[in-house]
């Protein structure tokens, strides 16, 4: 009984040793980048910003290179992911924005006109 226990549980601590060591996706990696992006961006310096694009940049050719080993659901997550970057990058060059234009015209009204002005379409309709 002792040695079919031990043999049950050195299988065990042989199976956990496999699935723990295994390579973690490189689908799962953008999900934890953009992931940990998206949950700091609004603290991040110009050269955290850099590091971050710097990464993206490098997962991204690394995607061009792996495709094709890739599964389907394994290239729509990191794609999906891809999106989810570009967004979080686009909000924070908005915000950057607004808190630009904030400190120049402090009165909200101002803001809201200007925005305004900014976007006006040069041809009449």
């Amino acid at each position: 009984m002792k040695k079919v226990l031990s043999l049950l549980l050195a299988a065990l601590c042989a199976a956990l040793l496999t699935v723990s060591c295994s390579p973690v996706s490189l689908s799962a990696h953008m999900r934890l980048f953009v992931s940990d992006v998206e949950a700091n961006y609004k603290h991040y310096s110009q050269e955290q910003w850099d590091e971050a694009n710097a990464t993206y940049a490098r997962l991204c050719d690394e995607f061009k290179t792996k495709k094709l080993t890739m599964s389907q659901e394994e290239k729509n997550e990191f794609r999906e992911y891809q999106g989810r970057y570009a967004a979080v990058v686009a909000k924070a060059a908005v915000e950057d924005v607004q808190e630009s234009v904030q400190e120049i015209v402090p009165d909200s009204q101002e803001v809201e006109s200007f925005l305004k002005g900014v976007f006006k379409s040069d041809t009449k309709e």
